[in-house]
C-alpha cells in the first residue's frame, strides 16, 4: 500500500506548489507489471492473501489510476501528470540473489541510467509536456492495461485515496 500511497500522497501534499508555477509536472513510476494487477476491492491492502509480486503489480496498477484520476482533477490547474515503466532495472534489488541467478540478472537488466531516461523525458523534455494522464515505457507513449483505463476503476482509487488520506492526516 506505502508503494502507491507515498507518491499521491506527496504530490497532493505539493499542490499548491505545483499548481504556482508555470509548467508543473508529477511523473509516477510505474511498471509493466501493472498488466497483471488487479482491483482488490474487498482487500486492497492484501492483508488476506499476501503475495509479493501480486502485491506489487497491484500498487503500480493502483498508480496509473491515480495517475488517471490527478490527471484529470489538475487538469484546469496545468499540471502534467503522467506514468512510466523504466524498464528493468539493475539495481541492488538483485544483491540477494545466487551467484548464477545474479550474473543472469545482469544480461536481462538495464543499467539505472538508461532507467532514469524516461523520468527524465517526463520531467525536462518539451515533448514531455505535451499529454497529461498517460503511461510511457521508452520514451514513448504506450498502453496501459484495461484497468487501469476504466472509469469505474479510477473512481475506486478516488473513494480508496480519500479513506487514506483522511487517516493520514487525522493520524
Amino acid at each position: 500500500m506505502v508503494n502507491f500511497l507515498a507518491p499521491v500522497y506527496l504530490s497532493k501534499q505539493l499542490y499548491p506548489q505545483l499548481k504556482a508555477s508555470e509548467n508543473a509536472r508529477v511523473v509516477m513510476v510505474s511498471s509493466a507489471a501493472h498488466m497483471m494487477g488487479k482491483i482488490k476491492k474487498d482487500d486492497p491492502e492484501s492483508r488476506k492473501k499476501f503475495k509479493h509480486i501480486k502485491a506489487y503489480s497491484n500498487s503500480k496498477l493502483n498508480i496509473l489510476l491515480a495517475t488517471k484520476l490527478l490527471a484529470n482533477d489538475w487538469a484546469n490547474d496545468n499540471i502534467i501528470v503522467n506514468a512510466l515503466h523504466p524498464g528493468v532495472v539493475n539495481t541492488s534489488l538483485f544483491d540477494k540473489f545466487p551467484g548464477f541467478l545474479k550474473r543472469l540478472t545482469k544480461l536481462l537488466t538495464i543499467s539505472p541510467k538508461k532507467g532514469a531516461q524516461t523520468s527524465i523525458y517526463l520531467a525536462a523534455e518539451p515533448e514531455g509536456g505535451l499529454v497529461s494522464g498517460k503511461y510511457f515505457a521508452k520514451r514513448k507513449q504506450k498502453r496501459a492495461s484495461v484497468r487501469a483505463e476504466k472509469a469505474e476503476n479510477i473512481e475506486w482509487i478516488s473513494e480508496l485515496l480519500n479513506h487514506y488520506l483522511s487517516r493520514i492526516q487525522n493520524a
